[in-house]
């Protein structure tokens, strides 16, 4: 398969997980406004303290999974930390539909023993649909948009970063992309790529700039969180214009769209998928913010 084709399939691949994702989280949404679900934060709901404190438990948590990484380099702690994660987020969605915790415990168990027997990405990538969308949906039903706005830009400015400058997402990538966890979604022929074609095309290289043949891409490795913080400012603002809400859905959607076009399309070795998602949001939200004071 041609770059242009695999660029092409995993653009639509894309669009359609993002698409499900917002769907889902709508779908939670609403079922927390019609349930009258009651949600306790470390601040009030637009306090500018919520920003600080999820910010802070991103960096810090960060930090403990690199140091992790390094320092017990033999010990699978991913795959041990992915199979917890996993299993409290499925297990924390589902207990939300029953009274009893029995068949919420019965499906989390039996989803992750799937996923970890089967090796399914796509099985994988529609349990992170669900977590993204929980997650959107939880976070947009109980912050404002402000502090939520303000994290998204935090976290565009961070990821710019650590692509770029600190460039330790590269090593996180290497230590993830080839373990069929939830910290990252999988298009393309990834079941195809050997694990050492994948590492050499994210090692970083001695030359004045990170590059690969573009023609070489046939499949994409975006992190959970580039679906889930801007889906988090999305649904924030859903929360309060629903219209907007989609609009924003959407600038997002073109943004996240538009920077793998770039990747597919220069001699990038990696993009950060935040930043250009971050700018579409402001303009939507601006137009808002202009269009509710005349």
């Amino acid at each position: 398969m041609n770059s242009f084709s695999s660029r092409n399939k995993i653009m639509f691949q894309v669009f359609l997980s993002y698409l499900l994702s917002f769907l889902i989280a709508v779908w939670l949404f609403l079922l927390f406004r019609a349930s009258g679900v009651t949600v306790e934060t470390i601040a009030p709901a637009n306090s500018l303290w919520n920003t600080v404190y999820f910010f802070a438990v991103i960096i810090v948590e960060t930090v403990i999974l690199i140091l992790l990484l390094k320092t017990f380099k033999k010990l699978n702690l991913l795959k041990g930390i992915d199979i917890f994660v996993s299993f409290f987020a499925v297990f924390g969605i589902f207990s939300l539909f029953f009274e009893s915790l029995i068949w919420p415990l019965l499906i989390s168990i039996l989803l992750i023993a799937v996923k970890e027997i089967t090796k399914s990405v796509w099985l994988k990538n529609a349990i992170v649909f669900l977590v993204v969308g929980f997650f959107g949906a939880y976070i947009g039903y109980s912050l404002g948009i402000l502090p939520v706005f303000l994290l998204l830009v935090l976290i565009a400015i961070y990821d710019y970063i650590a692509v770029f400058k600190t460039k330790h997402m590269v090593f996180l990538a290497n230590q993830i992309i080839d373990k069929n966890t939830l910290f990252v979604m999988d298009y393309g022929n990834v079941n195809t790529t050997s694990t050492t074609e994948i590492k050499q095309e994210i090692k970083p290289v001695k030359t004045k700039e990170k590059e690969i043949d573009p023609s070489k891409r046939n499949h994409l490795h975006l992190g959970t969180g580039d679906f889930a913080l801007p889906l988090m400012a999305i649904m924030a603002l859903f929360a309060v214009n629903w219209i907007f809400g989609i609009i924003a859905f959407f600038a997002c959607l073109l943004s996240l769209e538009l920077t793998i076009y770039l990747l597919f399309t220069k001699k990038h070795l990696a993009l950060p998928a935040i930043p250009l998602q971050a700018i579409g949001y402001t303009i939507v939200l601006g137009i808002y913010v202009i269009i509710s004071l005349i």
